[in-house]
């Protein structure tokens, strides 16, 4: 599976789309926050506009980008918190068929080949799992007894999802049709080169 495509410059979305949320009018500043400031957003449209805002889109564009992460980070012998990854014994460190002197980078193919499950769910809400690869998982257990982990959302997942939802709701804003892709995308093709 390919990288994600860019949201379509498609005509402009209507009311009558699925799950749209219309926004006419000049809008109106929230309620009081804390010292008397504003805590709300004011919105002046000329035209009406309406954004489609579908939980599958996101939760799409995020594990995307949590794959790509925990791609990186696992290259660089980080834990999911982004702390240093335990270290190799030196009999292992020094083997030659290692690509990376990291913990649980041997061959690399865990990093490359980690997946999103199918997105499962509706455009109120949705879901979807990252795993390793299922030839890794007695390796992942194995560590896991150990104290290891290789998986979970730290920091700097969450910050990479929020960049990939945040970009994926000004698609939506701006009135570009943004879809959901399914399938089982894997970290490799998730990454930059």
């Amino acid at each position: 599976m390919a990288r994600r495509r860019k949201p379509a410059d498609s005509p402009a979305r209507k009311p009558g789309d699925g799950g749209a949320v219309l926004l006419s009018g000049a809008g109106a500043i929230g309620p009081v926050g804390s010292g008397g400031r504003a805590a709300g957003v004011a919105l002046d449209v000329d035209r009406e506009l309406v954004v489609l805002v579908d939980a599958r889109v996101l939760v799409d564009v995020a594990r995307r980008a949590v794959l790509a992460e925990a791609r990186e980070q696992l290259y660089a012998g980080k834990r999911p918190d982004g702390g240093p990854q335990r270290p190799l014994i030196a009999r292992h460190a020094a083997d030659p068929r290692r690509v990376s002197d990291k913990r649980g980078v041997r061959t690399g193919h865990m990093a490359d080949e980690l997946r999103a499950t199918p997105i499962k769910g509706d455009t109120g809400r949705a879901e979807s799992t990252i795993a390793v690869p299922t030839d890794r998982n007695v390796f992942i257990a194995t560590e896991a007894k150990r104290g290891v982990r290789y998986l979970g959302i730290g920091p700097a997942h969450a910050a990479a999802a929020e960049r990939a939802m945040g970009e994926a709701i000004a698609a939506m804003v701006a009135g570009k049709r943004v879809e959901p892709e399914q399938g089982e995308p894997v970290a490799r093709e998730e990454s930059t080169p």
